[in-house]
Parts: structure tokens; C-alpha cells; sequence
């Protein structure tokens, strides 16, 4: 279907974004890169000339869909709809499909790129519009808008916006039945699938007993689950997906040791034994800290052992390296809260792209997969994309987190009191800020997505990019979803791992 000649650019894109939505590319990568980039080349002669005559809803479809296969494209090809008078044409503000569409193609845009900010804007405005004044039963246009509103496609966790979009596009009288039976059939195949997984994981979550030896610790491995999703859901990841799930179980008992329970002078000797292996050491700790050395030390067993039945000898050793940095950038913060000495917020921001836990858990994923040494190195020398996404979570989490950490930490020992503080701005002022500096972090990942140095690297750089996607939808709505997970995560989890889909005949 996707290498039809005879098939219009226009219809060929729609397959393919369709593809994608449904949760069906990774079956015709190659099909699908090869399409994507003859398309581009064909229409980016004199300045994209060839797109002139193309309505909204086929110019945005072209223009995000060329941005996420990594394909620059200039965003002046929608001045065509500006208006002197009014931001857009006001013929637009009928157009439903345009405007989503419209709206779908401003979260690929970068920085300055005044045009798309305007979109934003004018596309929620009527899209919500739309949303108030049609009825529940105008189905599925509604619900597509209502969705993209909520989980649009390049923002959005893929596994997610396929599970979502199969019943929306099941119902669409345009709809490829071919495309309908198979989505479907490969969302039950993932599901049953995933179920395994967890089941399986959860054996070696109650054989590790770590509640009980740790009690203060967040238990989450459904939630730690759901994150190995975000970052890969193709079946051929199911080691990533169980290495991730294990370092978050992990770096969860490191994160709450440090932040929350134990004494400074107990983590002093803690991070000495962490780090020298001063083992002589340990027996000054307390029982509960001397479980969470046992357990760094199966898990760095653990990791060693699925590098070595990967052929991958060397991965180890950056695992470890990144969790060394995780637990430094711990205990440092620890002695700046647990001593009232609040640092320059320079060196939080700094801090926080280590606390983010992006690196760590993006090494755990690479023991598995095609990622090779010299993927490893690439993730250890903080290429600007993974810095950026690694920002994006900290800030948001730090937004969604930053009630529940005044009560633990107490008054002004919080990021976003240092931010106040060093900046004489209020908490709203200081919360905003946080927000538009995840914003512009996703505009700065968009412009790393489109280089071409990364082309032939995005096996390493897409799991860089869905952390981000998974950390806007875990911290975008201002609750902590990780901590809270039945206000935000739940609904997500239930609708992937047991709400099934079923084919209509």
C-alpha cells in the first residue's frame, strides 16, 4: 500500500501518518523511511513550490510528518493562511479537520518560529470551540479532536495514541478496513504480551521483597512498567523493557533514601560505600541502609549479567558510571536541603539534568537492542537532545512534585523556592517559568530530532525522545503521576494492559 506509484503524495502521507498512529510502523520501517524521504525530496524543490496549492489540512499533515522522519521544512509554507487583519484566514475557523491538523503540526515546531506560536493559540481556541458545541454522538471527529487535545500524536507515548486512535479510526468512513483488523489484531498480540511481561516481573519484584526491607520506599512497578512502554513498546524490546522497569525500582529506593528518610551522617556512609566499595564501612549503617547496599549491588549483578547475554561486555561498566552520577547528584543534594544551605539555582539546573535519571535509565535500555559502545559513549557525553529532554522532565516534575516536597523538605527548600528566592519572583511567576522552560526544551529537541548527524542513530535518540513524551504525560498536568499514579497514570495503564479491543465484524 505504501509503495503504490500511482497513489497522490497527499494520500500517500495519510496512509502513513495513519500507520503510524495505529501503532503499526514497526512493521514497515524501512517501507515507510524510503516513501518519506522520496516525498521530501520531490516536494522541497524551489522552496517547496509544490505544496503551494495544498489546503491546511494536507500542508500541516506534510509539514509535521516530514518533522518527526527528521526532514527539515521551513514554516513559512503557512503563510499562505495568514490573514492582514487576523492572525489566520477566518474561512479556517470552520475547517475542523484543517485545525486539527494544523494543531498536530505546531508541537514539531522549534524555537522562533513565531507562525506556529500563533497556531497554538488559534487551533485550541476553536478546537475547543468545536468540542463545547458539537454533541457527544458526532463521533469521531469529536473524539479525534478530543484526544489530540489531551494526547497529540508527536507529544504523546506511541502506544498510548495507538490504543486511542483504533477505535476513533475504526468508526471513520474513510477508514482502510485492512488497516482496522490489523491494528487491532497487533494491539491484542501487545497486550497479551505485556501482560506476560508484568506477570513475570512482578515473580521477581516479590521475590526481591524490597517493601519490607525498605519500607519507605514508593512501591511502583506497575508504573515502572508503564515508562518501559513509553520508551519502547515494540515486542522485539522486551529486555529494555525489563531492564528499565528494574533500574526505576532501583533508582526509586536510592531517590526516597536520599530525599526523604535517612539521616545525612547515614548517607554519608552510604554514598562512601556506593562509591569506594568501602564494604569495612557498612556495618556502621543501620539495617535498612545495609538492604539498600545489597540491593545496588544485585542490581549492578544483574545488569553485568544481561550485558554479557547481549555480547555487549563493555555495557556495564557506562550502567554503572550513570548510576554513580545519580546517587553523587543525590547525596549532594541532600547536604545542601539537610543543612538549610540553599544553592544557586545554576547548580540545581545543572544537578538536575543527572536527577532526571534519563541517562541511567537510558543506559539500562541500550543492554538490549541494537545500541552499540559507541551508542553508550554517545549517551554519556550529554549530547544536547538528551539534555534537553532530561530538562524537560526535571522542570515539569519539579512543578508537579513541589507541594508534596515543601511538606517533606519544609519552607524554601524546594527548586522552585531557590528559583524565587534568587530571582525575587513570586511562586506563580516561578511555577510559569518552570513550565515555558519544558516548553522550549521540546522545541529544542525538535531542532536536535531534524539533524542530520542523528539520522543514523535514531534507534539511540528516539528512546531519548519518548522519556520526554512519557514525562509530559506523567508531570504535564501539574500532578506528580508517578507518585500519584491513580490521579493521572492509572486510566492509561488500565487501557493498555487490560481494557482489550475487539474486531467488529
Amino acid at each position: 500500500m505504501v509503495m503504490s506509484k500511482e497513489s497522490k503524495i497527499t494520500d500517500k502521507m495519510l496512509l502513513i501518518d495513519n500507520i503510524e498512529r495505529l501503532g503499526l510502523s514497526y512493521h514497515f520501517e524501512t517501507e515507510i523511511e524510503e516513501q518519506v524521504e522520496q516525498i521530501f525530496h520531490e516536494s522541497s524543490g524551489s522552496n517547496f513550490k509544490a505544496m503551494e496549492n495544498y489546503d491546511l489540512f494536507n500542508t500541516a499533515l506534510l509539514f509535521r510528518l516530514f518533522r518527526q522522519h527528521g526532514h527539515y521544512i521551513p514554516c513559512d509554507v503557512f503563510d499562505k493562511f495568514k490573514d492582514t487583519d487576523n492572525p489566520f484566514l477566518t474561512t479556517l475557523e470552520s475547517d475542523i479537520n484543517g485545525l486539527l491538523s494544523f494543531y498536530e503540526a505546531t508541537d514539531v515546531r522549534i524555537q522562533g518560529e513565531n507562525v506556529l506560536e500563533e497556531a497554538v493559540a488559534f487551533t485550541t481556541y476553536h478546537l475547543n470551540g468545536f468540542i463545547s458545541q458539537t454533541k457527544t454522538t458526532d463521533f469521531p471527529l469529536r473524539e479525534k479532536v478530543s484526544q489530540a487535545l489531551k494526547n497529540s500524536v508527536h507529544r504523546g507515548v506511541p502506544i498510548l495514541v495507538a490504543r486511542y486512535y483504533i477505535p476513533i479510526y475504526e468508526k471513520e468512513e474513510s477508514r482502510n478496513e485492512l488497516l482496522v483488523r490489523l491494528a487491532i489484531l497487533n494491539f491484542c498480540q501487545l497486550q497479551n504480551l505485556y501482560q506476560k511481561e508484568l506477570s513475570d516481573l512482578t515473580r521477581w519484584w516479590k521475590d526481591l521483597d524490597l517493601i519490607s526491607k525498605v519500607p519507605y520506599m514508593r512501591g511502583r512497578l506497575v508504573e515502572a512498567y508503564f515508562w518501559g512502554l513509553g520508551f519502547n513498546y515494540e515486542p522485539q524490546y522486551f529486555s529494555a523493557r525489563s531492564a528499565i522497569v528494574k533500574a526505576i525500582v532501583y533508582m526509586t529506593m536510592l531517590d526516597d533514601t536520599y530525599d526523604t528518610f535517612a539521616p545525612l551522617e547515614d548517607l554519608e556512609i552510604l554514598t562512601r560505600v556506593l562509591q569506594r566499595g568501602e564494604m569495612n564501612e557498612m556495618d556502621r549503617l543501620p539495617d535498612y541502609l545495609k538492604e539498600v547496599c545489597k540491593c545496588v549491588s544485585i542490581m549492578r549483578e544483574d545488569f553485568d549479567n544481561e550485558a554479557s547475554k547481549n555480547g555487549k561486555h563493555y555495557a556495564g561498566s557506562y550502567y554503572k558510571e550513570a548510576v554513580k552520577e545519580l546517587y553523587m547528584a543525590y547525596h549532594t543534594e541532600a547536604n545542601w536541603y539537610r543543612r538549610n544551605r540553599l544553592p544557586r539555582f545554576e547548580h540545581l539546573h545543572s544537578l538536575g539534568v543527572i536527577t532526571s535519571t534519563l541517562f541511567a535509565l537510558t543506559a539500562a535500555s541500550f543492554l538490549s537492542g541494537p545500541a552499540e559502545a559507541q551508542d553508550f559513549q554517545w549517551l554519556m557525553s550529554k549530547p544536547k537532545i538528551a539534555v534537553d529532554s532530561a530538562l524537560l522532565c526535571r522542570y515539569w516534575n519539579d512543578v508537579a512534585s513541589y507541594q508534596r516536597e515543601k511538606k517533606i523538605n519544609g519552607e524554601s527548600m524546594t527548586s522552585v523556592d531557590c528559583y524565587m528566592k534568587q530571582y525575587a519572583v513570586s511562586e506563580e511567576e516561578a511555577l510559569k517559568k518552570f513550565l515555558e522552560v519544558g516548553e522550549d526544551m521540546w522545541m529544542s529537541m525538535n531542532k536536535e530530532w531534524m539533524k542530520t548527524d542523528y539520522s543514523k542513530r535514531r534507534h539511540c535518540v528516539k528512546p531519548v525522545l519518548n522519556y520526554a513524551r512519557v514525562a509530559i504525560l506523567c508531570y504535564g498536568s501539574g500532578v506528580d503521576g508517578y507518585t500519584y499514579p491513580e490521579q493521572v497514570l492509572k486510566p492509561h495503564i488500565l487501557a493498555l494492559l487490560e481494557d482489550p479491543l475487539f474486531i467488529i465484524s
